[in-house]
């Protein structure tokens, strides 16, 4: 039986943004002091304290906050599911829709205040000191799944929750409400010092601490409950007290997952001119307890009653783990071009990303030597974007139209924390591997050039612009990700009736995920 599966996530979001909030209450609520401007509202505080005497600027503090919720839908559903009918043997029979694979509702609330001041003691010195108060919570709420008669493939009127009836071996529930629920909270402070060499040149110092929460599909799972990415089943043999087998189903759990924490260090040297802008910038990212997709290889044994024998069976499983510690660190150059009625940009980023602590006795099935110093999979190391520009302008209602040529590209990104796979020939096709070899897991590098067409108007006094957006225009292959899969018991029967195991069993393969081909997007956007 089969079918075509697809996910479905609805997605309805509240942003109340800080800038947009102080934007706002600049224009609403502003106070005359005698050592500057003061702006109160229940969002935004914000001061400027300056030199009576000289009426320069030399302190400036911000005070605000943010709120965002989102609010979700997640829904997966099967429909064409194929399946033998007996009494039409010659043909498979498709029903169009069928029971789903789950059903849930998250909402994420993000809550922060922050604290941010500025001083200026010189006129060629800034100094900013920054402080955030983050609060965020994930709920899970399952949504009931009607049962579907497998034999006629219409619904019965039944239903079930996914994990929230779960029972353990004494029949009391499996989770409570509060599992279904995750807050954290954490203080994230960032400083940074701007010197104006002259004019034109300036160089630039920062140090942060910030933190990432995990998301919510990241501790849920729609089959395992609340923190089901974090835990694996796996079957045992044990014997009762007359020396008899039997199976017994048993749980592994890493633990909850933690909160991503990353130092950043950045220092930088620009040139702010009339025609062009320079950047050159070197930064570091030290990422503490790093969220990571792993595949673990699980062995379990199983007790055959009908052969009164035990068997092992082993297969692939997806978990989500903070896998260790690794360096993000790389040089970045950004330049800037506008003259007349073209304009251009460029960036162009060689990184080094790499792993520097892990626990892979039981995440990987190796040693730490063989994964430590490998590149942090889904990171390319190679990264360039440019794009040109040129804009008509003086256009009826106000307009301006701009047509842009962009590109992007990257390069030294691998599909896996290993860096590399093992593969196997079967060059005289009788399903037995001929030769071993191993094989890089790094894909293909990624190109992609786009033209863009955009015109800028106002129309009843509104800001307002259209935009094609036309990608990938060489109509190139691309790959965007990859993942490696394993079939663990594959075999055939030989002329002589016994199973063999064939040359494809234990091997990784690599399948690709591609990138769109040519494809294109249309924006309208009318500000009020």
């Amino acid at each position: 039986m089969g079918g075509n599966t697809y996910f479905e996530n609805k997605f309805y979001t509240t942003n109340i943004k800080q800038k947009e909030i102080y934007n706002l209450a600049r224009k609403l609520y502003k106070l005359p002091s005698p050592i500057g401007d003061i702006l109160c509202t229940p969002f935004v505080w914000a001061g400027d304290i300056g030199d009576l005497d000289n009426s320069k600027e030399i302190l400036n503090i911000v005070l605000g906050g943010e709120i965002r919720k989102w609010h979700a839908n997640h829904i997966g559903k099967r429909e064409n599911f194929r399946h033998f009918n007996p009494d039409f043997p010659d043909s498979v029979e498709t029903y169009e829709t069928m029971q789903k694979l789950y059903d849930y509702t998250s909402d994420v609330i993000n809550m922060s205040t922050f604290a941010r001041f500025q001083i200026k003691p010189i006129e060629q010195i800034n100094i900013m000191i920054d402080g955030q108060y983050g609060y965020y919570t994930s709920k899970v709420s399952e949504n009931p799944v009607e049962i579907y008669d497998l034999g006629t493939g219409e619904p019965t009127g039944h239903f079930f929750y996914a994990t929230k009836e779960m029972t353990n071996a004494d029949s009391t529930l499996k989770f409570s409400e509060d599992d279904y629920s995750k807050a954290y909270s954490f203080f994230s402070p960032k400083c940074g010092i701007n010197y104006n060499i002259s004019e034109y040149f300036n160089i630039i110092a920062n140090y942060s601490i910030a933190y990432k929460e995990p998301r919510t599909k990241e501790w849920y799972s729609g089959y395992y409950g609340p923190d089901g990415k974090q835990l694996y089943s796996k079957n045992i043999v044990l014997t009762d007290s007359l020396g008899n087998y039997y199976n017994q189903n048993e749980e592994h759990f890493y633990g909850e997952l933690k909160p991503e924490k990353i130092n950043t260090f950045e220092v930088g040297i620009g040139y702010d001119g009339i025609i062009f802008d320079i950047e050159a910038n070197y930064y570091r990212s030290d990422y503490t307890d790093k969220i990571e997709y792993v595949t673990l290889l699980v062995t379990e044994e199983i007790y055959h009653i009908e052969s009164d024998s035990v068997g092992i069976n082993q297969y692939d499983t997806k978990l989500t783990l903070n896998t260790g510690q690794a360096r993000h660190q790389g040089l970045e150059l950004t330049t800037k071009f506008k003259y007349d009625n073209f304009d251009a940009s460029n960036s162009v980023t060689l990184s080094s990303n790499k792993w520097t602590e892990m626990n892979v006795e039981e995440i990987f099935d190796g040693d730490a030597d063989d994964i430590v110093g490998n590149v942090v999979p889904f990171s390319p190391e190679k990264m360039a974007n440019f794009s040109l520009g040129y804009t008509f302008k003086k256009l009826p209602l106000d307009g301006k139209f701009r047509i842009g040529l962009s590109g992007k590209y990257w390069d030294g990104y691998y599909a896996n924390h290993e860096n590399e796979y093992e593969c196997v020939d079967d060059l005289d096709g009788d399903n037995i591997a001929d030769t071993t070899y191993t094989k890089s897991s790094k894909l293909p590098l990624f190109v992609e050039f786009g033209v863009n067409l955009k015109y800028s108007f106002k129309i009843v006094g509104k800001d307002a612009f259209i935009k094609f957006a036309f990608n990938n225009i060489l109509n190139r292959d691309n790959y965007s990700s990859a993942n490696f899969w394993v079939d663990h018991n594959r075999g055939y029967f030989n002329e002589d009736g016994e199973f063999v195991d064939d040359y494809l069993t234990a091997v990784e393969n690599m399948y690709v995920t591609p990138s769109p081909l040519f494809n294109m997007f249309v924006t309208l956007e009318v500000k009020f």
